[in-house]
């Protein structure tokens, strides 16, 4: 103890900068820890801070709210500068998650902080499942989503573009899309990790075109984490997108019915010039394909891969012609629990061949 009274103790060391107690906020990830006053922790009377380093790129913040009163009780500020507020939620309960977007505009080029304030002190509030993610939206896998995404359309939120994200699987995946109110045929189109993949096709004005179905190669796809990045050409343009899911096959399998779709090469859609993937869910029983062929010229041609195993070929046709309906049992020993892939792939590129009145049967 010196001339001040003080003991050495009592000393507390700041720094200037980020707080070395300030939590890094999770990537692409949701922190599920409960920050706030009278809630969760209840160590947050006044605000909760937390830091991250930019990537250069718009980020997307997940937050869910907690006992939200007013409009602009609980706001964010990104480096000092306000980015948003929290919405209303029911009384001393959780209100729907949200998504903020952490402009690149505002970050800077190493340490942000983003600092959620509580403008009334004493009063219970919290958040919770907080994240920061590359995209605002994760796909969904083996799975369609109706939301509407796209500028005077569904959320009408997305002027200029929409951000997903997916992880890879180290194999080639299918994109299943519709679009709405496309113009022309470079209006909307999509990049896989900053390349382009394709276009929306045209659709009639203010309506839903066609279902359409995009590969994302793998060739494209990072090990990890990816980034679909749907864009509109002219900003302001009415646009958007719907029946978003991303699949492992391009076509999920009818069950107990047959479809009439014609796939193939030079044949029906003409868009399967090597093979055509299929998926379904496991039963854990056997289950039998229906399947017809077109122009097969030999026995080995066009064959069936069940999550890689062949389990037979198509017979010969007549040239140019669809031969008989044919029955190829999938057996459960072969069978994945939950999704599994049926390959149909044509042994010699760019030979004529397809592929009809298919459908999985119990």
């Amino acid at each position: 103890t010196g001339a001040t009274g003080w003991d050495i103790d009592d000393v507390q060391v700041y720094t200037c900068g980020t707080s070395v107690n300030t939590p890094s906020l999770l990537i692409n990830n949701e922190d599920v820890t409960q920050y706030g006053w009278q809630y969760g922790t209840n160590q947050n009377k006044d605000n909760v801070t937390f830091q991250f380093d930019s990537n250069g790129q718009d980020r997307f913040l997940h937050i869910t709210g907690y006992d939200v009163d007013f409009t602009d009780e609980v706001c964010l500020y990104l480096n000092d500068q306000k980015l948003s507020c929290l919405n209303k939620t029911p009384n001393n309960a959780h209100g729907t998650a949200q998504t903020i977007t952490i402009p690149a505009a505002l970050q800077q080029s190493a340490a942000n902080i983003l600092d959620i304030r509580q403008k009334v002190s004493g009063y219970i509030w919290g958040v919770t499942q907080i994240g920061l993610f590359d995209a605002e939206f994760a796909l969904t896998l083996n799975q369609e989503s109706n939301s509407q995404y796209g500028w005077q359309y569904g959320t009408s939120q997305h002027k200029d573009n929409i951000i997903f994200q997916f992880d890879s699987n180290d194999q080639d995946r299918y994109l299943h899309i519709t679009g709405y109110d496309v113009d022309f045929t470079d209006e909307v189109c999509l990049f896989l990790n900053g390349q382009n993949i394709g276009c929306l096709d045209k659709t009639p004005n203010n309506s839903l075109g066609l279902a359409q179905v995009f590969t994302l190669p793998a060739a494209l796809q990072n090990s990890g984490e990816n980034i679909l990045d749907i864009r509109q050409k002219v900003s302001g343009y009415i646009w958007g997108i719907t029946q978003i899911g991303l699949f492992d096959a391009e076509i999920a399998l009818t069950l107990n019915q047959e479809s009439n779709s014609q796939y193939g090469w030079q044949y029906g859609t003409s868009q399967h010039k090597d093979n055509i993937i299929f998926q379904f869910d496991s039963n854990d029983q056997d289950r039998y394909l229906h399947i017809t062929g077109y122009d097969v010229d030999f026995t080995d041609e066009v064959c069936l891969f069940l999550n890689g195993q062949n389990i037979g070929c198509l017979d010969k046709t007549p040239n140019n012609s669809l031969g008989l309906t044919q029955v190829f049992t999938l057996p459960a020993g072969l069978q994945n629990n939950g999704v599994n892939i049926l390959d149909i792939r044509q042994k010699v590129s760019g030979y004529i061949w397809g592929i009809t009145n298919t459908g999985i049967f119990d």
